[in-house]
């Protein structure tokens, strides 16, 4: 019995140094990370002279939460949006600047409003319907409500004017659109036009996608191949963002190239 206590009473004795290195050891790397970072002096103050309610709230709010996502930094962000949003209605009362409500339409649809949005796009659609800018913003408010037959004429028309508009992905959302759509042909040629203007690594594994389910399947290879092979040297290949489309493209390759086999 006696041997059973002092057995526990060691074992104890033991895991306290333990558990005091893996706290240390995670209060430093939270400190660095928070200074190699350069996040706000609140957590690093936090960090410095609270070290376990520090240590904790730093943990939650990046590790688990993300903080531009459900952590304090979304809450910063929301809480400044909302705040621009009544400045942009006050102001539009006062003096209707097309800027002005497009920037306050911007506001709303990143508040995910999108019926708000819609009703501040309007005014700018009916009097300037070549705005490029409210087009776009149009057809995205529209896709967030599952519109999808209402956003492609707005889609369809920056596609037309501008295919590279928003880095290449106004277009990508159009062909995306077109697929969801049924319309198949269309979606391919808006596939086969975007690569000619700017073939990102995303719209290209999806042009290739297409092609395979359609019974093209050599030219889809050539492209996935074309990905798998050489996209991570471009210079327009985004790390991190793009890096999932390789996968895939390698993925569908091995599957088409089983398919031949």
């Amino acid at each position: 019995m006696r041997s059973g206590v002092l057995i526990n009473h060691m074992a104890v004795a033991l895991s306290i140094p333990i558990l005091l290195f893996i706290f240390l050891a995670a209060w430093v790397w939270a400190l660095i990370d928070a200074l190699s970072k350069e996040r706000d002096y609140f957590w690093v103050i936090l960090l410095a002279f609270l070290p376990p309610v520090g240590l904790a709230a730093y943990v939650l709010n990046f590790a688990v939460l993300g903080d531009t996502k459900r952590g304090v930094g979304a809450v910063r962000v929301r809480s400044e949006r909302r705040r621009r949003i009544e400045e942009m209605r006050a102001d539009t009362e006062t003096r209707d600047i097309p800027a002005n409500r497009e920037e306050l339409a911007r506001l709303l649809f990143e508040e995910e409003d999108y019926q708000e949005a819609l009703g501040e796009l309007k005014p700018l659609l009916d009097t300037d319907p070549e705005n490029l800018q409210a087009q776009y913003l149009a057809a995205r408010c529209l896709l967030g409500l599952e519109q999808y037959d209402r956003a492609r004429p707005h889609l369809e028309y920056v596609f037309e004017e501008s295919p590279a508009f928003d880095g290449g992905l106004a277009a990508l959302r159009y062909a995306l659109l077109l697929e969801r759509l049924g319309d198949w042909k269309a979606a391919l040629h808006a596939y086969e036009r975007t690569r000619k203007n700017l073939a990102l690594t995303e719209t290209r594994y999806h042009h290739a996608r297409v092609l395979a389910g359609h019974g093209r399947a050599a030219e889809a290879r050539k492209i996935l191949k074309s990905i798998v092979e050489h996209d991570q040297e471009t210079p327009q290949f985004r790390a991190g963002l793009d890096e999932k489309w390789v996968r895939s493209a390698r993925k569908l390759l091995n599957e088409l190239d089983g398919e031949q086999a």
